[in-house]
């Protein structure tokens, strides 16, 4: 396939897009606009654009865009989010359907019975967490880690969808799409998401939620497309936020990880069992936090678990 179609947009409508007048000036517009082009992909993409012409206006259901990775949120910190589309933040484990198997964040294939995929709309890319229930975060680890599945574990398992990435349109348009395809699916649903009227609304939805047992919200910016990187245009609002760190050295009662270029030991939390055979030198775990000090420490950190399931 050539660079127009792996980009979902076809040569001529590039052509439209961008009408610089040289070389240089096209393929920085290009970078730009597709952050993820490699720089071995600029001699193949050359050839689009040689010729010039008029430009025309373009929205975001004009484009579709590639799954290369999982868009990921960036933490709300006062961010007007007016107009934004708001849905809880599921406590489960982040996972692509790529319309034929489950993959983790990290590019992993998840071990599922055929009969869940069976029930899974082929040939449709969908973004969503596997999730069994409010609280049951361990239990929902500990059934998609297996490289055996156990029918009785993944019945509980629910695969909530919040976007198909290769759709064409806006958040709105793709969260639509999602609902229509799962309509009858037993395995999967939408998350439900609604309409953000302001900063008290925001605070109201999710003050009602975390007093049901969630985790958080998630907001989406309108008419936003789809990105495969962190993306100011999702954000995250939890009670406390949460992280990766990697494990540098181990201690009787404490790991030593480093977090953003900063040393510290996360004790808090750990079991018995994980401090007995502790993650090894280099591993990834996840813990929370409740803001950080003026030399960029975590403060009340906790222990969540090893990023191994990825």
């Amino acid at each position: 396939m050539g660079v127009g179609g792996s980009l979902g947009v076809g040569g001529s409508r590039l052509r439209e897009i961008w009408p610089f007048s040289t070389f240089s000036q096209k393929i920085l517009a290009f970078r730009k606009r597709f952050r993820y082009i490699s720089p071995a992909m600029i001699p193949a993409a050359s050839a689009l654009f040689l010729i010039s012409t008029t430009p025309v206006e373009y929205d975001a259901d004009d484009f579709t865009l590639p799954t290369l990775k999982p868009m990921l949120a960036h933490t709300y910190e006062g961010q007007t989010i007016g107009g934004w589309r708001m849905g809880e933040k599921l406590d489960g484990v982040r996972a692509t359907w790529d319309g034929e198997k489950l993959i983790s964040r990290r590019g992993n294939v998840f071990a599922t019975p055929s009969w869940f995929l069976a029930q899974l709309p082929a040939g449709i890319p969908l973004d969503g967490e596997l999730w069994i229930g409010r609280g049951q975060f361990q239990k929902t680890v500990s059934t998609v880690k297996k490289s055996i599945p156990l029918d009785h574990e993944w019945a509980l398992i629910r695969f909530r969808v919040f976007d198909a990435p290769q759709h064409r349109g806006g958040f709105e348009t793709r969260l639509e799409f999602c609902a229509s395809v799962l309509k009858n699916c037993a395995v999967a649903s939408i998350i439900e998401h609604t309409l953000c009227m302001g900063q008290d609304h925001m605070e109201e939805f999710f003050e009602s939620l975390i007093a049901e047992g969630a985790e958080g919200i998630v907001l989406r910016a309108p008419r936003s497309l789809y990105e495969n990187r962190r993306s100011p245009k999702m954000l995250k609002y939890k009670p406390f936020d949460s992280d990766e760190a990697t494990v540098i050295g181990h201690e009787p009662r404490a790991l030593v990880v480093r977090w953003r270029g900063v040393e510290f030991k996360l004790s808090a939390g750990i079991p018995a069992d994980v401090l007995a055979h502790p993650p090894a030198i280099g591993s990834a775990v996840s813990f929370s936090f409740c803001g950080v000090t003026d030399s960029g420490c975590p403060r009340c950190t906790t222990y969540l678990i090893e990023r191994s399931y990825e």
